[in-house]
């Protein structure tokens, strides 16, 4: 804006220099939230106003050069862990973005198949679905115009997620370890996940069948994969 002569610029501050009244051009839904914003923000300085962010927002904060001389050492914590939950969540994402591609391109998406992608990816699930979306129309890894199938396929997941739920383990990982005759480690964790997926695929509904099913040692041949 500066550059195009519409404002004027010190160290200090930024002022209007062109002669056009922009508030007469705007919306009055939007005049009055800008009313709200001025009410609420416009008497702040500039170190309270981003104060004020990172406290809210801390991963504004992430990269702000001065946010260790404006915010206390436990803010600053604050900010800190923010910074390592949001790498941790978009590295995530980005690891698995084809992961929905691959899903897409099936004839059909079987119960098992969506069980695992949720089991797999967790909280980062639906935001993953929601950028391979994204990505797919911006490669143009599908033509303009088919985005509506790409949708259908994203909601068919999330309700068929929905509709298996997450029932009540009918075993726990000590039960497991009875009946089996184990100590703790690998091998409790991947009988927990396949009565897991199981269960959730309505193949077993009763805590005899779970004992059964595990006796087995199905998950050991599966692997779990």
């Amino acid at each position: 804006m500066v550059r195009k002569g519409m404002l004027k610029e010190d160290e200090k501050s930024f002022e209007k220099s062109d002669k056009t009244d922009y508030l007469k051009q705007i919306k009055p839904a939007d005049y009055k939230l800008l009313m709200e914003v001025k009410a609420n923000y416009g008497t702040m300085s500039a170190s309270a106003l981003m104060k004020h962010t990172y406290l809210n927002f801390p991963f504004y904060a992430t990269r702000s050069e001065v946010a260790e001389t404006i915010l206390n050492k436990e803010e600053l914590k604050k900010v800190i862990n923010s910074k390592s939950a949001e790498t941790k969540t978009v590295s995530g994402i980005v690891l698995n973005h084809m992961r929905p591609h691959n899903l897409q391109k099936l004839d059909s998406v079987s119960p098992k198949a969506v069980f695992k992608y949720f089991r797999d990816l967790e909280q980062i699930a639906i935001p993953t679905l929601l950028v391979a979306v994204a990505d797919a129309y911006a490669t143009q890894m599908m033509p303009y115009g088919s985005l509506d199938a790409y949708h259908e396929f994203v909601k068919s997941m999330v309700a068929e997620n929905q509709q298996m739920g997450k029932p009540k383990p009918l075993l726990t990982g000590d039960e497991i370890m009875k009946l089996l005759g184990i100590d703790p480690g690998p091998e409790v964790g991947l009988a927990v996940s396949y009565l897991a997926e199981a269960q959730a695929l309505g193949q077993i509904t009763t805590k005899a069948q779970a004992k059964e099913l595990i006796k087995s040692k199905g998950y050991l041949n599966e692997g779990n994969a």
